[in-house]
């Protein structure tokens, strides 16, 4: 019941504004760290800040709820604020859905929302490319933003879901490998890689049990998630992709710009049809599904 509760509060409440969110503390801690170890500890290798840096953010990640949660009177409450906050299925439904509503208006509207999710660079993308980027989009982060998060509560429960959290946010924020973070970046993104190992295998199970449900192709779903999969340049977001793509038996992938650098990405499944503004909605249905049957999985083995 309790995570059925949290998965409640975050569709009708979404990322609450009124409160400091842990993803907002730990990414003003990680700006505040880098701004340090480049100014202060350059006696030290890139990658050896990198390093300290995620040690001290994974600390606090864990520290901070672990105390909080031994506070009395406020523990219960605390429990359910960060579960809540560490999971974002009402964030990435409403960020598609504005890419979705906006693309049906004007292309360039549907550039900039786009743009607003994803770190590739939107302004010269074709309609079809932005529906493909905003699918891929859910697709990824339906492992990243929920399933994963959602794991990590399971098993470990507050403290290991926020260090999920901050591992994630460290990842997004210096975890390229652009010149600028390819050495400072390399443990965030290596611990990131390792934390969704799991999660990403199973959120792709469950994708395809969704898309069996929902009636899509759940066969081809199956299928690419076992040929292309390990294609893709992360060891986790093809899992995820390739059902998706498998079940709307579209092609995803394909070269991308990110920050000014064209980098060529493996394509993921077969292209039997053009993909179209509806298979958004399609995605965003199998995300929703996807998460209720891992609440339920939950609710059910813990009791």
């Amino acid at each position: 019941m309790n995570y059925l509760l949290v998965l409640i509060l975050d569709v009708i409440f979404g990322d609450p504004n009124w409160l400091l969110h842990p993803v907002q503390a730990v990414g003003m801690l990680v700006n505040r760290l880098e701004s340090f170890f480049r100014k202060r500890l350059i006696f030290i290798s890139l990658k050896l800040r990198g390093l300290i840096l995620v040690i001290i953010v994974v600390g606090a990640a864990y520290i901070v709820p672990y105390l909080v949660l031994n506070i009395p009177y406020i523990n219960a409450f605390a429990w359910y604020y960060f579960a809540w906050t560490g999971i974002s299925l009402n964030s990435l439904y409403k960020h598609s859905n504005r890419v979705l509503n906006e693309l049906n208006n004007d292309l360039k509207a549907g550039q900039r929302a786009l743009g607003m999710i994803v770190s590739r660079e939107t302004n010269s993308l074709s309609e079809t490319s932005v529906i493909k980027a905003t699918v891929e989009t859910v697709a990824e982060n339906t492992s990243d933003g929920i399933i994963a998060p959602l794991f990590y509560l399971f098993i470990g429960g507050v403290p290991l879901m926020m260090i999920y959290k901050a591992v994630n946010t460290m990842d997004a924020m210096i975890g390229y490998k652009s010149d600028k973070y390819i050495d400072f970046g390399y443990f965030a993104a290596k611990l990131d890689d390792l934390m969704n190992l799991i999660p990403a295998r199973i959120t792709a199970l469950l994708l395809i049990i969704s898309s069996f449900f929902l009636g899509l192709d759940f066969k081809a779903a199956l299928k690419t998630v076992f040929k292309d999969a390990k294609k893709h340049a992360s060891p986790n977001a093809g899992y995820p992709e390739s059902a998706v793509a498998g079940a709307l038996n579209v092609q995803l992938g394909g070269d991308s710009y990110y920050h000014g650098k064209l980098y060529d990405k493996a394509s993921l499944g077969v292209a039997t049809r053009e993909i179209e503004v509806e298979d958004i909605k399609k995605t965003q249905k199998m995300m929703i599904m996807t998460t209720l049957f891992a609440v339920a999985l939950m609710s059910f083995f813990a009791l």
